[in-house]
């Protein structure tokens, strides 16, 4: 980091020297280890501050050491200290430093309260669907970026079931969510998932909510949309729980098109039968694999 600071190692290498002191790749430091990292960073954070560059590269290292915001002992103090960022005036251009910048907030996401949930959430409203109706010269948003927004709505879980009934329905009755925004229909099956990963399950829409967005996107079934095929299978999702889980024609109707369309078996198993989503399934739905020594939490 010193020789980072001194401009005698270029930013983008720092991991890969991190690597190399370590002994092993980024990918297999466990959560103590990457604790121990976010701590030493974050007592160097004046240096980070010295210019974009190098508070781009803040928010990489953090965001990965610090995923996913809990798990750990002493991780809320450490949500505090990056939660501190979101009151600072960013006047960036770059458009990878504001995609690092959401990517961050994603990773620790699930160790934001549901105030600060709802805070970014109507943040992220406003970028993704009101911004041409603000009246003022906003920062253009590239697709990459706007891709990382998408992705850290999805993963507020905490917001009420309200919110997430009005922005689904939003997703829903938007063509550019079957068109370039698509990524939204990712979002979509995060709203309307049949089990909740972290937040608690009065954060969860109801069964006849999920009924109607599944009949919705079931009425689309445009070939070769991954995303849509996501939003199907989550909202589709067996839990056992008749009162959680879609109608059985529904899900049905869901199977018959993923057949036709020749998904794996194993893609369709969550909508066969109801089991205990694992490390596995968690990163898959989060978008992040989950550090060994990390006690996943689920809220009751």
């Amino acid at each position: 980091l010193t020789d980072a600071f001194n401009n005698k190692v270029e930013y983008n290498h720092v991991f890969k020297g991190l690597e190399e002191i370590i002994g092993f790749g980024r990918n297999q430091w466990d959560a103590p280890l990457l604790r121990q990292l976010f701590d030493m960073f974050a007592e160097r954070e004046a240096d980070f501050n010295k210019d974009y560059s190098a508070l781009n590269l803040y928010f990489r290292l953090t965001g990965f050491c610090l995923r996913p915001g809990f798990g750990v002992l002493g991780d809320a103090a450490r949500v505090d200290k990056i939660w501190a960022l979101t009151d600072n005036t960013y006047k960036c251009e770059n458009a990878e430093f504001w995609a690092d910048w959401w990517v961050m907030l994603k990773r620790i996401s699930c160790g934001f309260s549901v105030e600060r949930q709802d805070f970014l959430k109507s943040k992220l409203e406003n970028i993704l669907f009101d911004a041409k109706k603000q009246g003022k010269k906003t920062r253009e948003v590239s697709r990459h970026e706007r891709n990382q927004i998408w992705r850290l709505l999805g993963n507020l879980e905490r917001i009420s079931a309200q919110e997430k009934e009005r922005l689904g329905n939003r997703i829903i009755n938007t063509p550019m969510s079957y068109g370039v925004d698509a990524i939204s229909l990712a979002v979509l099956s995060r709203l309307g998932g049949r089990i909740l990963t972290y937040a608690p399950d009065s954060a969860m829409v109801s069964k006849e909510v999920a009924d109607s967005w599944a009949a919705a996107l079931l009425k689309k079934a445009i070939p070769g949309n991954s995303y849509l095929d996501t939003a199907l299978r989550e909202l589709g999702r067996k839990t056992g729980d008749r009162l959680v889980q879609i109608d059985d024609l529904i899900r049905k109707d869901i199977i018959d098109i993923f057949k036709k369309k020749q998904r794996k078996n194993a893609f369709l198993k969550p909508l066969i039968k109801a089991a205990k989503l694992e490390d596995n399934d968690l990163a898959e739905i989060t978008g992040e694999a989950l550090p060994s020594g990390v006690v996943w939490v689920k809220e009751g």
